[in-house]
């Protein structure tokens, strides 16, 4: 999945393939079953509407997140460094409480995710009985997360289903994804998302002020 594009740093860029995740604004909808893609583990991506999310968590889970793309919360619960405890770290920033689990199926090309919040339940749900903003924002933060250095990071309405604060927290969020390296594009409506990325230049910064 990476594709030709035309950069300034023309010393650095020109004649390469620049690795990309993309993002659409159609994400998928809350499902009970997920589809999976064929491709190898180790290249596995969310797909371009976020479809198979379900199933890079459960294969992909267990993978070191780099130290620039940590959550600021990583130490003090617990210091897990891996895909599945980050991205639901992130998330936890969006809509407090939140918790997850992925698996695949055995024999079949499908994959599943369930969903908790901790101060409303202890049981697991379906993705359809949950809010759609989760499963809008889940692929942006496991996409985010796993953009190597020097990719691009395209996405799409970002703010979809969220709330006022949570789509402020998406753009700080973004903004680290970009301080960490990454290349990234966003097209969006919300001055929600706009402000947080310019929070993000304030507070630490995460984000250099002449970036």
């Amino acid at each position: 999945r990476s594709i030709p594009v035309e950069i300034n740093d023309a010393d650095k860029f020109i004649g390469q393939m620049v690795p990309m995740t993309y993002l659409c604004a159609d994400r998928a909808a809350p499902a009970d079953i997920s589809p999976m893609d064929s491709g190898p583990k180790v290249i596995l991506e969310v797909g371009t509407r976020g479809e198979y999310t379900a199933q890079v968590l459960a294969l992909r889970d267990r993978e070191k997140i780099r130290e620039a793309l940590r959550n600021p919360q990583t130490q003090a619960q617990g210091g897990l460094l891996t895909l599945g405890k980050q991205a639901e770290l992130w998330m936890q920033d969006l809509v407090p409480g939140i918790q997850f689990r992925a698996e695949t199926f055995p024999g079949t090309n499908a994959a599943a995710l369930r969903l908790r919040r901790r101060d409303s339940t202890d049981e697991f749900l379906r993705p359809t009985n949950m809010a759609f903003g989760v499963t809008s924002a889940l692929p942006v933060i496991v996409g985010g997360l796993l953009a190597p250095v020097d990719s691009l990071f395209i996405v799409d309405s970002p703010e979809s289903h969220l709330h006022p604060s949570a789509q402020s927290k998406m753009g700080r969020f973004l903004a680290t994804v970009a301080a960490s390296g990454v290349q990234v594009i966003v097209e969006t409506h919300s001055d929600h998302i706009l402000n947080g990325i310019r929070l993000a230049a304030i507070d630490g910064p995460i984000i250099a002020h002449d970036k």
